[in-house]
């Protein structure tokens, strides 16, 4: 109960007179005498829904979340169709982590009140949390239809665009934002992204400025600012800037960076200390920067792997990993060490696009696996084919490839088409006219230990690789293995720009879109390519 020492005369005043002084004392921040004073209206009359309400708003402005839900739940009771209860709750939900909860209520304060626009807002951007993005787009529609000038629902449209590759819309959409509000640097640092996708890099970095001016400690902002500068070479500030993606909100609104209580390590002499790596991301991320172990055991410091339990078998090769830590709780028993990111490395030791350590192989496979598949595929040119990333990573759009866009290898005689795709993505191939040339020799269901194994004996017995931005086409590249990687027109940051090799794997080429969205010239010529790794040319 909330007390405020009120005059007996306050308390015995009529409820209409209690709620006229406890909203202004609400409007001036004087929550707790407001809400005594919301109390005593209740004391009076139980069934004043508004007074039911606005005491929820101060619980859920004090931090106290389901008691606000209550006192929300009590002014619906007595007004089923109260839209602000409905929609109070929705966000107190949200900042419970309940977020289908939060959607229910949000679906409910919009139908109570079909033109309550901060609804159809709240609605619009808990479903682009959840990556419902068509959804996402229809409610912003209503919203902005009710609020032509609200910058960021302007902006939330924006993004769910631009995520759903509808550029131009997307740019439509950043413009106004910022139009509606100069201030708003979210909305500078999406444009930027989106202007550096479309080739426009000038004002892609403009833009980035502006919203690192607007707003230089924001993680949303730097993660982009990084995204844009790793891509065109400036490593210096990208990797500064890339820390950002511990804790930035866009890539998972959900989650909580909590750092190891030990010394992170910024690239001073460990004297002998234990130096822990803590993986993140994909896989593919791991197996990309997993060749910085390698090199930090090399010069003899001693390097632990802390990651999860499906990722250990990563590390089985690399040579001169003490440990693979699955438990975090094992830390407290190995002595003095020092933490960093496995991803954060190469920022601390300076590294450029001309300095990555490049050697490969810096994973190798099992030996008796690696025979095990020599007996099974038999004789012929194979070449592995990948086309789908995890389709939950934001930025896959455009990053997957259809399996349909693979067809010109097919054409060619003389070579078998291995699949290296799990699920999903493996359902395309019954769908495309030449399944019968893929061969299935992968159980796409198998996640189990011994599957990234398995994965990596079966690419060391191939050809060739042909891979989209995924997984496959780094294992294959940390391998050894000659690798061709389709890639858009403007890809992820670490493939960089205008350029065929491939820094980070010496035995891969890369194959750019000339279109953003157009594979068939891609596949066009990496058939010619692999034709002429297998022997074969159309002359």
């Amino acid at each position: 109960m909330f007390h405020s020492g009120l005059e007996t005369s306050t308390m015995k005043a009529p409820p209409s007179f209690l709620m006229q002084e406890a909203t202004l004392l609400h409007q001036q921040g004087r929550l707790s005498e407001a809400a005594a004073r919301y109390e005593h209206v209740l004391a009076q009359d139980k069934k004043n829904a508004d007074a039911h309400f606005l005491l929820a708003s101060i619980h859920c402005q004090q931090g106290r979340l389901p008691e606000g839900i209550e006192f929300a739940r009590n002014a619906i009771r007595i007004q089923p169709r109260y839209a602000a209860a409905h929609n109070l709750i929705a966000m107190a939900q949200q900042r419970l982590g309940r977020t289908e909860l939060a959607l229910n209520s949000f679906d409910r304060a919009v139908a109570a009140n079909p033109k309550f626009a901060e609804a159809w807002f709240n609605r619009a951007l808990t479903l682009l949390a959840l990556g419902r993005r068509p959804q996402a787009i229809e409610s912003f529609d209503h919203a902005i239809a009710l609020m032509p000038d609200h910058a960021q629902a302007r902006h939330g449209r924006g993004t769910a665009l631009m995520l759903e590759d509808r550029n131009a819309q997307a740019l439509a959409d950043f413009d106004a934002a910022v139009t509606h509000d100069p201030r708003l640097a979210h909305a500078f640092a999406n444009r930027g992204y989106l202007l550096n996708r479309l080739g426009r890099f000038e004002e892609a970095f403009a833009d980035l400025a502006r919203a690192l001016e607007l707003a230089p400690d924001d993680d949303d902002v730097r993660y982009h600012a990084a995204l844009v500068e790793l891509l065109h070479g400036r490593w210096r500030e990208g990797w500064v800037h890339y820390e950002a993606r511990l804790t930035a909100r866009s890539l998972d609104t959900t989650r909580t960076f909590i750092p190891p209580a030990y010394p992170r390590w910024q690239g001073e002499p460990l004297d002998g200390d234990l130096l822990v790596l803590l993986t993140e991301q994909g896989r593919g991320d791991v197996i990309q920067f997993a060749r910085f172990a390698a090199q930090l055991a090399g010069s003899g410091a001693r390097v632990a792997i802390a990651t999860q339990p499906a990722y250990a078998s990563m590390f089985a090769s690399i040579a001169g990993i003490e440990r693979i830590i699955t438990d975090t709780d094992e830390l407290a028993t190995l002595g003095p060490l020092r933490w960093q990111m496995l991803v954060s490395v190469p920022g601390v030791l300076g590294i450029t696009p001309e300095t990555i350590p490049a050697a490969t192989p810096y994973l190798s496979a099992d030996p008796p696996r690696m025979a095990a598949w020599r007996a099974r595929l038999g004789p012929g040119f194979k070449i592995g084919i990948s086309w789908q990333g995890s389709p939950s990573f934001i930025h896959d759009r455009g990053r997957s490839i259809p399996l349909t866009a693979f067809a010109p290898l097919a054409d060619l005689p003389g070579v078998r088409l291995i699949s290296l795709q799990k699920r999903p993505g493996v359902e395309q191939i019954r769908a495309v006219p030449f399944r019968e040339r893929i061969e299935q020799v992968l159980d796409p269901s198998d996640t189990g230990e011994g599957a990234f194994l398995d994965t990596a004996a079966l690419i060391a017995n191939l050809d060739l690789v042909v891979a989209s931005d995924s997984m496959n086409a780094h294992l294959a590249g940390a391998l050894g293995r000659r690798t061709f990687i389709a890639l858009r027109k403007v890809p992820d940051w670490r493939w960089l720009l205008g350029r065929e090799d491939c820094p980070w794997y010496p035995a891969a080429r890369l194959f750019r879109q000339a279109t953003d969205g157009e594979w068939q010239d891609v596949f066009t010529r990496i058939a010619v390519a692999a034709g002429e790794a297998a022997g074969w040319s159309a002359k």
